[in-house]
């Protein structure tokens, strides 16, 4: 290698110094900095639509914030005879076995054969409206299709 480096001039030895510095600067372009600016690009496009998911969740929890301060109980009446009346409106009171109160702001219902959506549409109205929520619920199978028979703790809202 040597011995073909010293027959050529120096013109030519020139030549072959720029031509190598030209190929080792393409491949250094080809292979190390177009692949680094397109990983530096993919990132800054991935961080744009992660602050934009971060901006929606944060405008979400704020919403969820703002709502869980405000007091959501509107009746006036007890525990019990707002769950007689709520179940009477919802046409789910014949299902009703027993009501019982647990505690100072809870009460147990016991029901037989009720609709599963009638009692998803009435537990909804009673988390919505009333400010009272399921604590613990307990479901069993009845022998009529689309029908269940449950055991609820519903607690009033803190």
């Amino acid at each position: 290698m040597k011995e073909y480096w010293q027959q050529l001039s120096d013109r030519e030895q020139r030549m072959v110094l720029i031509a190598a510095f030209a190929v080792t600067a393409t491949i250094i372009y080809l292979f190390l900095w177009i692949p680094l600016q397109q990983g530096i690009s993919d990132q800054n496009k991935r961080l744009e639509s992660r602050q934009g998911q971060l901006q929606t969740m944060q405008e979400q929890a704020a919403k969820i914030g703002s709502t869980q301060g405000r007091p959501a109980i509107r009746n006036t009446g007890s525990l019990l005879s707002t769950i007689d009346r709520t179940a009477r409106q919802q046409g789910i009171k014949p299902t009703i076995r027993k009501i019982q109160p647990a505690g100072s702001d809870g009460a147990r219902v016991w029901m037989d054969g009720v609709s599963f959506d009638g009692l998803l549409r009435w537990l909804g109205e009673l988390e919505q409206k009333e400010g009272i929520y399921v604590s613990d619920l307990s479901v069993d199978r009845h022998e009529q299709q689309g029908r269940i028979n449950c055991r609820l703790l519903l607690k009033t809202s803190l």
